[in-house]
């Protein structure tokens, strides 16, 4: 309840002008209702206060990304990292960035993800997946299929790990849809089918996934603003 949480933080800022938390998590709840702008600002209030906040400079990082000011993004992500060399969701945050406005070290960035958490952390398996789609955009099919195979019998069988059988071929797109049970699943799930139809020369295949995202799927989560913005370069590449 996204309405009742801003109004609670105003308050608390009433209350205490000075707080960079409160400034920080108004940020997110505005970010939540895709305001982007809004939730910037109060980013820029909570640096201006802590201006050691890794958290912040990477919900910066984050909103930047959904307005897809890649440049802003990055820089914003590396100085979460600088703050925090360990910060697995900056790393993984800037490798997306990198990864959608096809810049280097998107790939480098998802295997820093891994080498900092294994393959038990709450991040591996998106960056395994991810790893492995972002080489092949990269055209390193060596690199790809290495995400693939050292991920082998590491992974927890719980969502999304589907999706890495899918992409070892293990595992259909039915099935693999079937496991998806909830819209922030098929956000995922179409996501990452998009990605891997797009990298499999079936441009209508991934857009059609892409649009389910853009039309239903969880707007804060990571995949809808990378569906979002292959669906972009897709509907761009199309026009004469």
């Amino acid at each position: 309840d996204y309405d009742r949480a801003i109004k609670d933080y105003d308050e608390a800022i009433r209350l205490d002008p000075n707080s960079s938390p409160a400034f920080r998590n108004r940020g997110i709840s505005w970010k939540k209702q895709k305001d982007y702008e809004r939730a910037i600002k109060d980013y820029d209030e909570a640096i201006r206060l802590d201006p050691n906040s890794s958290l912040a400079f990477r919900n910066r990082g984050a909103a930047w990304s959904n307005k897809k000011d890649y440049d802003r993004a990055i820089k914003d992500y590396d100085e979460a990292i600088r703050l925090d060399p360990k910060y697995a969701k900056a790393l993984l945050g800037r490798s997306v960035a990198q990864m959608v406005s096809r810049r280097s070290g998107a790939v480098k960035g998802f295997q820093a993800v891994i080498d900092l958490q294994g393959y038990k952390g709450d991040l591996s398996v998106f960056a395994v997946i991810l790893g492995h789609l972002a080489a092949g955009q990269a055209g390193d099919g060596v690199a790809a299929g290495r995400f693939l195979a050292a991920a082998a019998g590491k992974l927890d069988a719980a969502w999304p790990e589907p999706a890495v059988r899918f992409l070892r071929g293990d595992l259909d797109e039915p099935a693999l849809l079937k496991l998806a049970t909830d819209d922030d699943k098929r956000t995922e799930a179409r996501c990452f089918l998009g990605l891997h139809h797009a990298l499999q020369g079936r441009p209508a295949e991934a857009l059609a996934h892409y649009r389910w995202v853009k039309d239903h799927g969880t707007a804060s989560f990571v995949e809808y603003g990378i569906a979002v913005a292959e669906l972009d370069r897709l509907d761009a590449a199309a026009k004469p």
